[in-house]
């Protein structure tokens, strides 16, 4: 019974990863033909493990680097790329966009195990590499995350992030001002 529902896991995960293929090829017909032709992607997830040729301190490192003023610090972005593989948390999803083994964009989805009053997902971090810039990878990247998650999807971004044009058009709207109160280490 467990090897059948692996078996079915592991076909699901296939076929998704071919359909987001396929989307993405369509999708490089219409825009950017040569921008996007030699590139290739991947997608992680606990089931299909870290990846051998991008270690998630080589993924922290494009992150940290590519998101600059808009990112976290990368034991941060360490911490959301191990909660995708950790097998003791909801997981989520990292999308590679790779060019001549370049990592050129990054996407990290972590989900949250909630529905309604909370999104099941979060995406935590995208970034395209600053030399690939306005030719449409962000969109393509954008919308090949929302097809592969399910249920609703929430992102943080501050408002002077040239991004929010795109996360707008993408459909993402501004329901609430976030407020956060941080401790102080009392040590």
């Amino acid at each position: 019974m467990v090897t059948i529902l692996i078996r079915e896991i592991i076909t699901i995960l296939i076929n998704q990863r071919i359909n987001l293929r396929a989307d993405l090829t369509h999708s490089i017909h219409h825009t950017h033909y040569k921008t996007l032709l030699h590139m290739d992607y991947k997608l992680l997830t606990r089931f299909t493990g870290a990846d051998l040729g991008h270690s998630n301190e080589v993924i922290a490192d494009f992150l940290h680097e590519h998101l600059g003023k808009y990112g976290d610090s990368k034991i941060d972005i360490l911490m959301a790329i191990d909660y995708v593989f950790d097998p003791h948390k909801p997981g989520g999803n990292i999308i590679l966009l790779i060019k001549e083994n370049l990592i050129i964009g990054a996407v990290v989805i972590n989900e949250t195990g909630m529905s309604k009053y909370i999104p099941e997902n979060i995406l935590v971090y995208i970034a395209v590499h600053a030399d690939h810039r306005g030719k449409g990878i962000g969109k393509e990247l954008m919308k090949n995350a929302i097809k592969l998650t399910k249920g609703d999807m929430a992102l943080h971004v501050e408002s002077d992030n040239p991004a929010v044009f795109l996360y707008e058009k993408m459909g993402f709207e501004n329901k609430y001002l976030e407020m956060r109160y941080k401790r102080k280490n009392l040590r």
